[in-house]
């Protein structure tokens, strides 16, 4: 069974994670006037282009 703290460390890890990751995309999306969440959209669309054809 897996510990408490390991969860957490683990929960914890995945948010630092997930934090910069937005970072990341929030720095290139400025570069082109967009917000992140725009630039997430663009990265969906251009990776899944059988939905969008």
């Amino acid at each position: 069974m897996v510990e408490e703290k390991q969860i957490t460390d683990m929960r914890n890890l995945y948010c630092r994670l997930l934090d910069q990751q937005f970072a990341v995309y929030t720095r290139f999306a400025k570069r082109y006037n967009l917000t992140a969440n725009e630039l997430f959209v663009l990265d969906i669309i251009w990776f899944t282009p059988k939905c969008f054809t």
